[in-house]
């Protein structure tokens, strides 16, 4: 019997499959990693800061727009970034108005609790 002997073609083949198998694992690799650092930058804007004040009272006036309300809110310590709250509100609550009132925020909030409270006129802390 003669010995198993591969042609260069099918070893031609078998690398190839090879290095593809690595940058499909070198690829999903790096999208696991920056889907991880994205999902913790959301985790990290999302809560409310640390220096959060009890019973912070904000009041939303008529013609304010989502940076004047993003703005107060984020100087008072009610969230941690005006922009995250501004891409929220346009993202989920696009055709929502802003209401306006005399706000209580009594705890921490979430930022998307603070966008939902605002839109639909949410004035306690009831959220």
């Amino acid at each position: 019997m003669e010995p198993d002997i591969l042609s260069p073609e099918s070893q031609i083949i078998e690398t190839t499959q090879k290095n593809n198998s690595g940058l499909f694992h070198y690829i999903f690799i790096t999208l696991a990693v920056f889907a991880f650092c994205a999902l913790l930058v959301i985790a990290y804007f999302s809560k409310a800061p640390s220096n959060f004040q009890k019973d912070t009272l904000i009041t939303v006036y008529s013609g304010m727009t989502t940076k004047d309300l993003g703005t107060v809110l984020e100087s008072q310590g009610v969230i941690r970034s005006e922009k995250w709250f501004r891409l929220i509100l346009s993202m989920r609550w696009k055709n929502e108005p802003i209401r306006v009132g005399d706000y209580i925020f009594e705890k921490p909030q979430p930022v998307f609790s603070v966008a939902y409270r605002v839109t639909h006129g949410i004035y306690g802390n009831s959220r």
